[in-house]
């Protein structure tokens, strides 16, 4: 009998554990998004240190701003903003 309410009380402690685990375990966001609303289009990329690149393209005025996360010093840097134009430009 003493085996038995044993085994029952682990079973409950592994059923609490599992319910937490997936109650209050973070999901990750999708990092290849692309989104278009009116005169702006964003677009994220996961970039090539482990940070993440927001483009933000403003249609309107034909401008490309690039943004990037820098997971170590946890802040957003603006790496670029120009014309949409220079990208098609011949070197």
């Amino acid at each position: 009998m003493n085996s038995r309410k044993t085994a029952i009380a682990m079973l409950t402690v592994t059923a609490i554990l599992l319910l937490l685990a997936v109650v209050f375990v973070p999901t990750p966001a999708p990092a290849q998004v692309s989104m278009k609303d009116r005169d702006y289009l964003v677009s994220t990329f996961p970039g090539p240190t482990g940070s993440d690149v927001l483009y933000i393209a403003d249609t309107g005025s034909g401008m490309l701003a690039v943004i990037v996360y820098d997971p170590g010093a946890k802040m957003l840097q603006a790496r670029a903003v120009r014309p949409i134009a220079d990208a098609f430009q011949a070197p």
